[in-house]
């Protein structure tokens, strides 16, 4: 019979076979394996009491079962020190600890608070800092994965068999079936410019079947030896939901590697999309245009936005504009002209200048950046081109849609990625390895949109918030009143 206070369970510590990583509680104590030894073809488990500064006599011999419970045959109490109990339970939480982290998909700093929460103040005073907890978990992740050394080049990328394919969900409700997941592979001849590209066929057809397509780089999900993880996403029948259909590894972003990239995926799919959403990068909008001729490309307002904020700060204004009503309304005029039809920008701009030079001139740096890089610099009788020009991250005709105008859900979707993936720049097969179920969690996401579910709540504020927008430009349509126009969309913008 089972002695009532004893358990067995795995150390923090990496063990070895035959029982080595176990620890042994009882009566409050513990003990760890000092050797096995094979008595008339009964295993007998020899173990020592972990109290070391002095050294403890106290011993104990167990044998397993047939149940598979270890049962005691001898135990010497013989303790040179107290036993109060609290060593077994600190013990014991590593361990609790350490299996969490094996099978949890939470964060490093989540397991460790989950754990934290749960045990008595006594326990927890005696455990090591959270900067040596933090390694144990991660040592814990590394060590339940067991890859190979990480590449160091991308000519040491190998793809093993197991992660070449990919059970892929029918969303039309028919059986699974077997589904390449590899679809880009440049091989090692491609030397340092070597691209991957993973999918699998259902999401395939998706992205086939959606005129409207999103993309945008990760770097926090990219293994360390290559530069992003860039992913193509279908609008999903004329919602603001967004798919992630496609995944490259890139080595980097130059124009040619987007253009290599996008070369391959048209291949792949046999059809262009209409439209595209990116950020503000010229190579990949080159890239976009030159692959597929007469594509729409157009900018994310969040990324127009974060460009101005960014600028901002450049400049040394944050703190200003924080603090400053006037200042915080004058931006939002800045990013209000994206709102405007597209031939009444020139004139909004002019407006907003007006404003800035009268009211704020400490903002005209700003508003000179704004102007270089999205409109063009006024020359005598002209402008310049700019940068990215207005039918570009001109948003009106969205707004008033209905359309999406944003790249937030791919955002979200990235996140979604990243809690599967745990860490940030994974183990390259870490990442395939995490890539499979990801793509399954996004196929049953297909089977709900498929059924017109949604796939999460529509904030009742946000949804207001669109509303007196699109009222707005409405309003305009009819009484041509440009300033009261900009006026109240920054003042949404504002909020």
């Amino acid at each position: 019979m089972a002695h009532p206070t004893l358990k067995v369970y795995n150390s923090s510590r990496a063990g070895r076979k035959n029982g080595f990583g176990k620890v042994l509680e009882l009566e409050g104590a513990v003990f760890h394996i000092g050797r096995l030894h094979k008595v008339n073809e009964e295993t007998r488990y020899y173990w020592q009491c972990s109290f070391r500064n002095p050294r403890c006599n106290a011993r104990v011999i167990t044998v397993v079962s047939p149940t598979g419970d270890h049962v005691v045959r001898k135990y010497s109490d013989l303790h040179c020190h107290t036993v109060t109990g609290t060593a077994a339970d600190v013990r014991r939480t590593k361990s609790v600890l350490k299996s969490l982290a094996s099978s949890s998909t939470k964060s490093t700093s989540e397991v460790i608070d989950i754990v934290r929460s749960t045990i008595p103040a006594s326990v927890q005073a005696m455990l090591p800092s959270k900067a040596s907890l933090r390694r144990n978990v991660q040592r814990a992740r590394k060590t339940n994965h067991s890859f190979p050394a990480e590449p160091q080049s991308l000519l040491e990328i190998e793809i093993p068999e197991e992660f070449q394919h990919i059970m892929c969900r029918d969303i039309n409700g028919g059986p699974d079936t077997k589904s390449d997941f590899v679809f880009v592979d440049t091989g090692v001849a491609a030397g340092d410019n070597r691209i991957l590209g993973f999918s699998s066929e259902s999401l395939l057809d998706c992205l086939r079947g959606s005129q409207h397509w999103m993309m945008d780089g990760t770097f926090q999900a990219s293994p360390k030896v290559f530069y992003q993880l860039f992913v193509v996403h279908a609008q999903w029948s004329e919602t603001n939901t967004s798919v992630p259909c496609f995944f490259f590894l890139l080595p980097n972003k130059t124009e040619l590697t987007y253009n290599y990239a996008l070369s391959e995926l048209k291949s792949l799919l046999g059809v262009s999309p209409d439209s595209v959403m990116v950020d503000f990068e010229k190579g990949l909008h080159n890239a976009l245009e030159d692959v597929f001729p007469g594509v729409e490309v157009s900018g994310c307002l969040f990324h127009l936005s974060q460009s101005i904020r960014k600028k901002t700060g450049d400049l040394g204004l944050i703190s200003q504009v924080r603090n400053d009503v006037e200042l915080r309304q004058l931006c939002a005029m800045i990013r209000s002209i994206a709102f405007l039809p597209v031939n009444d920008v020139p004139n909004g701009f002019a407006y907003v200048k007006a404003k800035v030079e009268n009211r704020a001139p400490a903002l005209q740096p700003l508003l000179d950046y704004f102007e270089n890089v999205y409109i063009g610099e006024l020359t005598p009788g002209n402008r310049r081109c700019p940068l990215f020009g207005p039918e570009m991250w001109n948003v009106n005709q969205r707004a008033l849609l209905g359309n999406p105008r944003t790249n937030s859900s791919v955002e979200s979707s990235h996140n979604h990625l990243k809690s599967f993936l745990i860490v940030h720049k994974p183990h390259f097969l870490a990442l395939l390895k995490k890539l499979h179920p990801y793509l399954r969690s996004i196929e049953t996401d297909l089977i709900d949109l498929k059924h017109a579910k949604t796939l999460g709540k529509v904030s009742v504020t946000w949804q207001k918030l669109e509303n007196k927008q699109k009222a707005a430009l409405e309003l305009y349509e009819s009484n041509k009143d440009l300033p009261q126009l900009i006026t109240v969309l920054a003042t949404y913008l504002s909020l």
